[in-house]
């Protein structure tokens, strides 16, 4: 396997500076320079902040759906377990993060 694109990477790592900055705080140049990335390759990949945005919220919406997924649909659980259980997964990706970041949409 082949290492990630450089789009992939600006991707990956413009989520982490909104994460960290929110929408309005996280510039273009700070996208690239946490990517390692010249500021030409974001204008080369993306048509606008707000196109980059809507990319950066698809990966993240497709995280989220397998996150529920994962707890809601296992059949070996009750309703109340797997709500339990999705409970349980966000709390844990929350605390991993000691709980510096929440969700990428309530900073848009």
């Amino acid at each position: 396997m082949g290492r990630p694109s450089l789009r992939d990477k600006i991707l990956r790592t413009g989520m982490r500076v909104m994460f960290r900055s929110g929408y309005q705080g996280a510039s273009v140049r700070d996208i690239c320079a946490a990517a390692g990335a010249p500021q030409g390759s974001f204008t080369n990949h993306f048509r606008s902040k707000e196109a980059f945005t809507e990319e950066v919220l698809d990966q993240y919406f497709d995280y989220l759906k397998g996150l529920v997924s994962q707890a809601l649909t296992d059949e070996t659980r009750t309703p109340r377990q797997r709500l339990k259980r999705y409970l349980d997964i966000i709390t844990d990706k929350l605390e991993c993060d000691r709980w510096r970041i929440g969700c990428l949409i309530g900073d848009l």
